[in-house]
């Protein structure tokens, strides 16, 4: 398949056994179980997570343990289950139709309709955001206090349906770009990254906006995400999804504790758990330690617990 062709059909997207084949060809460890795949994202080795990202599941405890036991360096596992107005502990950020630029609030309204001037957005093969794109890769990374990385691109996702490359162009030069996953009529933007000294011109305003709008233009598509609640809260991200339309849908989400690590939350463990809280405190720019915190965050806050598999003991 050409690029263009995969540009042409991109938005059918494709089905989530399809994507999981992807994912095995990229020598991560995927799981079936619970009326999902169990999967580590990129760069999260003791993380798995259900996919396709908003599919809600209840796996029981012997479903839990076996996930475990296939993946035994997993500590973690973090998905969506089917909420009610109770257990409803966390949010998605989602955009449904209709969609608008007078979805948007006063402020990106305006930064949307600069950036759209300033910028040209359109659809890219990975082969031009191989070309052109590392500058904002390592522009976003710095930003984010966070080492230098690739893109991540696979073989296999240059041929997919499901992947999707989007940039904006201020000239020749690109300021920004996104790669979107649209798979079971959802389209989910996994990647956004801007070069810094082009953010003047509102690349990321324009981009998202148009992504959104084309997205739910096509065929079959039922909403645009940005992801779940994330466990390490970037305020100003969160204004952004805000301030472009995307809405909090309310979800339970739960944090799954490996059976082995569920004695941490004991009550006799608290003073281990203060000293690995000071140890996070005392290091603020290790990724890998906040996320670690944000676990231990919500555990703690929220008691996610709606089965004994997701539950942490008193």
């Amino acid at each position: 398949m050409s690029a263009e062709e995969r540009i042409d059909q991109a938005d059918q997207g494709a089905d989530a056994a399809e994507v999981v084949a992807l994912l095995k060809s990229q020598g991560r460890k995927v799981v079936e179980a619970s009326g999902c795949w169990w999967y580590n994202a990129y760069g999260q080795q003791r993380m798995l997570f259900a996919f396709p990202p908003q599919r809600q599941v209840n796996p029981n405890e012997t479903e839990i343990r076996e996930i475990f036991r296939q993946v035994p360096s997993a500590m973690v596992l973090r998905h969506l289950a089917t909420a009610t107005a109770a257990s409803a502990n966390s949010y998605l950020w989602v955009v449904r139709r209709p969609y608008s630029i007078e979805s948007l609030s006063a402020n990106h309204r305006s930064k949307v309709r600069r950036g759209l001037r300033q910028c040209e957005v359109r659809p890219l093969t990975f082969n031009e955001l191989d070309e052109c794109g590392r500058h904002a890769q390592s522009d976003t990374m710095r930003r984010l206090g966070k080492s230098e990385s690739s893109f991540g691109i696979s073989e296999g996702m240059r041929r997919s349906r499901a992947y999707r490359a989007w940039g904006a162009f201020v000239g020749s030069e690109l300021a920004a770009f996104a790669i979107t996953l649209t798979v079971e009529g959802w389209v989910h933007i996994q990647v956004n990254r801007s070069t810094t000294s082009l953010l003047k011109h509102y690349p990321n305003n324009a981009l998202i906006f148009r992504i959104i709008e084309e997205s739910l233009a096509g065929e079959g598509v039922e909403a645009v995400s940005y992801g779940w609640e994330s466990l390490t809260r970037n305020e100003s991200l969160e204004q952004f999804k805000s301030g472009m339309g995307f809405t909090r849908e309310p979800v339970e989400q739960r944090i799954v504790i490996a059976p082995r690590l569920r004695p941490l939350w004991n009550p006799v463990s608290r003073p281990l758990r203060w000293l690995l809280g000071l140890l996070i405190a005392a290091r603020p720019g290790n990724p890998r330690l906040q996320q670690i915190a944000g676990i231990c965050r919500f555990i703690d806050s929220r008691r996610v617990a709606a089965s004994v598999s997701a539950s942490v003991p008193d």
